[in-house]
């Protein structure tokens, strides 16, 4: 059985939960942050999708996702397939391309902040 895998962070879950939400499987709330607007909207998203919610203390959230910035919400999802070889075609193909390869990626604002328009 393959590794679960965690994603966290309100924007991070926020917009796994928006694009992908068919990939979640659980969705780990910390204690006492279910007051917070922006849990209870993830809250609220994820129930819609029939995505088990389980309260959890703050220190189980930081050993699931092996981060204490997990800003008291992670969710164990499918993880997204890696691109395929097709993409590579399509960039030789260019005269000019931008590639940009970004690791390890945890809040969804800071993904935005790396466009860069045409």
């Amino acid at each position: 059985m393959a590794k679960p895998i965690y994603f966290y962070g309100i924007h991070a879950v926020d917009a796994l939960l928006e694009h992908r939400p068919l990939d979640g499987l659980s969705l780990f709330v910390q204690q006492g942050r279910e007051s917070d607007s922006h849990v209870q909207a993830i809250m609220a998203e994820a129930e819609a999708n029939g995505i088990s919610i389980q309260p959890t203390q703050k220190d189980k959230l930081t050993q699931l996702c092996g981060s204490p910035q997990h800003q008291g919400v992670v969710l164990n999802a499918r993880p997204l397939g890696f691109a395929d070889e097709g993409l590579l075609d399509t960039i030789i193909g260019r005269e000019q391309c931008l590639l940009l390869v970004l690791d390890q990626i945890t809040d969804a604002h800071n993904f935005g902040a790396c466009y860069v328009p045409q």
